[in-house]
């Protein structure tokens, strides 16, 4: 969430940064198979998403980013059609309507819907199971590409197969005894009413009282951006349970070295038992509401 790397922002939250060690204690299990490091981080969001789900069927999921997609490519109005323009050519050298783009981006969220439902019936899925699930994953990590960048990629109905296999052996060494709870799993959540003074933002993982947010990373240090960011996500959820007492009550925080196969995990008086917390609190929504009025979007669909 580009958010918390505003040098504003991390200014404020560096005086909590937890003196822990920086060092990650697992040697990196799964080396990357390509250099496409952000899409396959994004893509084994997706993909352990879709294995919770799978093995906790209590889990709620929110409404996935990737789902956004097709309006933003083209939509109707009142007074016409609109869509986000784009520059990129197809194989053919002609270009595609922002219609059809929309449409085959809706096909791609419709066949990993359709996928999901028959793999959450799945007691013990195959290798061929795992291996289709991350080919979705992967599709719909290009598709929430195009809200970062305004770009689609050409080949966004692809999938490589070493991009697969890498998901795949990522998602073997996951230590599920730690990310399942047995009452409560929400996935993709977000903070609503408290997620908008930042502009938007969500998290990865509430699995009982804890936050966890997954990196896909090959470096073996946790890096203070890291820290910042888990810190705001607790700090937004605070705020909506503020806002509405049905959301959790967060007292863990997790950081997910997915590549490394290591959850790394603190309670959050790591933070509230500094005697500077709510002064940080505080400084941290005002500066949010200079930064981010109330409301705004991070990305606007065109008008």
């Amino acid at each position: 969430m580009s958010f918390f790397k505003v040098p504003e922002i991390r200014e404020v939250l560096k005086p909590l940064r937890p003196k822990l060690a920086r060092s990650i204690p697992h040697k990196i299990q799964i080396e990357p198979r390509s250099n496409r490091y952000m899409l396959v981080g994004t893509a084994f969001d997706y993909l352990l998403r879709f294995d919770l789900q799978r093995r906790a069927p209590h889990a709620r999921s929110e409404r996935w980013v990737a789902e956004l997609t097709p309006e933003i490519l083209w939509r109707k109005t009142e007074t016409g059609n609109t869509g986000l323009f784009l520059d990129w050519m197809n194989e053919e050298d002609t270009y595609a309507t922002n219609e059809e783009l929309s449409s085959r981006a809706q096909a791609i969220i419709d066949n990993a819907h359709q996928a999901l439902n028959g793999y959450t019936q799945l007691v013990t899925p195959s290798t061929r199971d795992f291996e289709e699930m991350a080919g979705h994953a992967i599709r719909m990590a290009k598709l929430d590409a195009l809200l970062r960048s305004r770009r689609l990629s050409p080949d966004f109905e692809q999938a490589s197969t070493e991009d697969i296999a890498d998901l795949v052996s990522m998602l073997e060494i996951v230590p599920f005894e730690e990310l399942v709870d047995a009452n409560h799993i929400l996935l993709n959540p977000v903070f609503n009413g408290a997620s908008e003074l930042v502009g938007g933002a969500d998290a990865d993982l509430i699995t009982g009282d804890m936050i966890v947010d997954i990196k896909t990373t090959k470096k073996d240090v946790v890096e203070a951006e890291q820290l910042d960011q888990i810190l705001g996500y607790f700090l937004l959820a605070r705020k909506q349970r503020a806002i509405d007492p049905s959301f959790p009550q967060i007292n863990r925080v997790g950081l997910y070295y997915s590549r490394h196969g290591f959850l790394l995990s603190f309670p959050v008086t790591h933070w509230t038992s500094d005697p500077r917390f709510l002064a940080v609190e505080e400084q941290f929504f005002s500066t949010a509401a200079r930064l981010f009025p109330q409301g705004k979007p991070v990305l606007t669909v065109p008008q």
